[in-house]
């Protein structure tokens, strides 16, 4: 009876030691730490590009190109032109209206075919042209974000607006709703003209 005491005794003492000693070791924990705030940029891919010395320049090298694709189409439009105003005012034999209207449709089909091929050139270009940009852009975002502290840079997509009018679905509306991202930004963590510039510093020292 005396050791069944004896033996209760000594677990609650233990026990109470223990409740003891983990509380005390509870209230020495250092306290959790708060997370670091995420630091959040959002840059318009459109102003960046309206604004870059690159892209000026590289449109203005295509518009060049352009012209000189542009020149043999229009040189066989003048040729149609005169062949159709001989067709209509000269006095032809059957024999030179027939030659004429053949040479006629051999120079559309060549002047089709020609602006085609220039057209498919040019979105080739186009696209090289934009592709190698968007590549540049993207490393010095990279740069940039690292050197400010930024943890994420957004595409500013504010600018898309809902399709309004009696043509406007549902379907239209909700499909511009969820294509937009951001629903509000601060102007001030922009950094579409820190891109920007130093893109363009980049390119006048030939990087």
């Amino acid at each position: 009876m005396n050791r069944t005491r004896w033996l209760a005794a000594g677990c609650i003492g233990v026990g109470l030691a223990l409740g003891f000693s983990l509380h005390a070791t509870g209230d020495n924990l250092p306290a959790p730490r708060a997370a670091t705030p995420t630091a959040v940029a959002t840059i318009n891919l459109d102003a960046l590009f309206n604004n870059l010395d690159e892209l000026k320049a590289r449109r203005g090298t295509l518009e060049n190109k352009i012209k000189e694709l542009e020149a043999e189409p229009k040189r066989i439009l003048e040729e149609m032109k005169k062949i159709d105003e001989e067709l209509n005012t000269l006095n032809l034999s059957d024999q030179e209206a027939l030659d004429r209207r053949l040479r006629f449709g051999v120079l559309n089909q060549e002047r089709e075919a020609q602006l085609k091929a220039a057209q498919l050139l040019i979105n080739i270009e186009e696209g090289r042209i934009f592709r190698e940009i968007y590549t540049k852009a993207i490393e010095v975002v990279q740069q940039v974000a690292q050197r400010e502290g930024i943890d994420l840079v957004l595409l500013d997509d504010r600018a898309i607006k809902l399709p309004e009018g009696p043509g406007a679905s549902s379907r239209d509306v909700q499909a511009a709703i969820l294509a937009r991202q951001i629903l509000y930004a601060g102007e001030s963590i922009d950094i579409t003209d820190m891109v920007v510039r130093e893109m363009n510093n980049n390119y006048a020292a030939g990087r």
